[in-house]
């Protein structure tokens, strides 16, 4: 059978590649410096941790950049925003801890996954092939991951913190591997409506 508008097998260019794997990468970078952050506040780098956080905060913009070529820059911009809001939220738990207000760290926390729930839904409902479900569990559980992480640093039992930051780095892998696999869908996706015009 011929196919009038058949499209072979897709392949990258160098470029799309790149943007794939900054994708790809971008939840390892997130949980490097959340790390690191964590570090200096608990050690004597802490003269450098605003300017460790900094270099955190500035995943969120990385990350706009690779969004921006799918899905524009508004759709961009609402979701960078988010994920600000995310890192900072991050930041305030570990204050608030550190402060023993666990009232405040409560409410931190539940605005966290209810940030987290939020950009799930929205990322689906830009990108078919990103379920706000699957999302929302990836999420989830990298916030998890996050918070274990931060309680063990407090408590000085920096052993489990090494586990712990083990898996968040396997799942932020696996974020990855989802995210990717969206982006590689939507990009051919596009490309074969394109095509059928």
């Amino acid at each position: 059978m011929i196919y009038k508008h058949k499209i072979a097998e897709p392949t990258l260019t160098y470029g799309q590649f790149n943007l794939l794997y900054g994708y790809r990468t971008h939840w390892r970078e997130i949980a490097t410096w959340t790390w690191i952050y964590l570090i200096s506040r608990f050690t004597a780098l802490s003269t450098i941790s605003d300017e460790i956080f900094n270099r955190l905060y500035r995943e969120s913009n990385d990350l706009g950049d690779i969004l921006q070529t799918f899905f524009g820059y508004d759709n961009t911009q609402k979701y960078i925003q988010g994920l600000e809001v995310q890192i900072a939220l991050i930041k305030e738990i570990i204050d608030a801890e550190i402060a023993g207000n666990t009232t405040l760290t409560d409410e931190e926390v539940r605005q966290l996954y209810q940030n987290s729930g939020e950009r799930a839904k929205f990322l689906s409902s830009i990108n078919p092939f990103w379920k706000e479900t699957d999302l929302r569990s990836l999420y989830y559980t990298f916030n998890q991951y996050t918070l274990e992480m931060i309680s063990s640093f407090l408590r000085g039992d920096y052993e489990t913190s090494f586990n712990i930051y083990d898996l968040l780095l396997h799942h932020a892998d696996l974020m990855g591997t989802y995210g990717e696999q969206g982006l590689y869908d939507y990009m051919f996706y596009n490309l074969q409506r394109t095509v059928n015009k």
